[in-house]
């Protein structure tokens, strides 16, 4: 009967031992899984901020997001096209790279990589890669349609690219970006006139796009247009200090 209850009683023991490591165990679990939550709430009202800021603030938003939650693909992602604005061309290729590397699906990020690298960072053929894989992710889309212009226009089809932008602007006519992607290729067509209209209405519809305004310069130069040239390339400038296109076109 005593040795009974002595296993009975080291029965009990481990027993509790086990029925308290288990405790502990979904009570960490529980911590763990409310410091997660709390982390995403706070990434996700930074992300938020990060939405309604433009500039510097846009990018701290962000950065903010990102120390929350390191996994926050979209907050790479759009501190990518912020810095792209701050003229941090270099960062906004990386953000943008880190976004695909979390989420590979994410077509308008290569999107973005590949102006980034085929505008500022002379990087034509990595560029072209990115717009064929934006292409063939979401060839649909208004962004899948400007990547197929961009790709055309690395390859010396400007009449081409000219086509696909049309349709991009047709399928998304309240995005700046097909009007400002036209207006460029117009003007090395020698289609002064178009990329003045194409700049205006990409300007219209987004008046902070520095490379619409750019554009806008550039057209109303060749159209011996001088004050209003040197006007709308200050309002670039003042939007995108680091772009040294813009200094050469004044």
């Amino acid at each position: 009967l005593a040795a009974t209850l002595v296993v009975f009683a080291v029965l009990v023991v481990v027993g509790e031992v086990v029925f308290l490591t288990q405790y502990d165990r979904l009570h960490d679990e529980k911590a763990a899984l409310a410091q997660r939550e709390a982390q995403r709430a706070e990434a996700r009202n930074a992300y938020e901020r990060g939405l309604l800021a433009k500039g510097k603030a846009a990018v701290e938003a962000f950065s903010a997001a990102i120390a929350a939650d390191a996994s926050f693909a979209e907050a790479y992602f759009e501190r990518g096209k912020a810095r792209i604005a701050t003229g941090e061309y270099a960062l906004a290729a990386a953000d943008l790279s880190q976004a695909i590397e979390q989420r590979p699906e994410m077509a308008y990020a290569y999107y973005w990589r590949g102006v980034v690298r085929q505008d500022y960072l002379n990087a034509a053929e990595d560029a072209r890669r990115d717009f064929e894989e934006t292409a063939r992710l979401d060839p649909q889309s208004d962004l899948g349609l400007l990547a197929q212009g961009a790709v055309l226009e690395a390859q010396g089809k400007p009449a081409e690219a000219e086509q696909r932008y049309g349709q991009a602007i047709e399928r998304a006519p309240k995005s700046a970006l097909g009007y400002q992607r036209r207006a460029k290729v117009r003007i090395g067509m020698g289609k002064i006139e178009e990329a003045v209209t194409d700049s205006r209405h990409a300007v219209q519809i987004d008046p902070e796009v520095p490379a619409a305004l750019h554009n806008l310069a550039v057209a109303l130069t060749q159209q011996g247009k001088a004050d209003e040239a040197i006007e709308v390339l200050g309002r670039a400038i003042e939007l995108n200090p680091r772009n040294p296109l813009h200094y050469h076109s004044r």
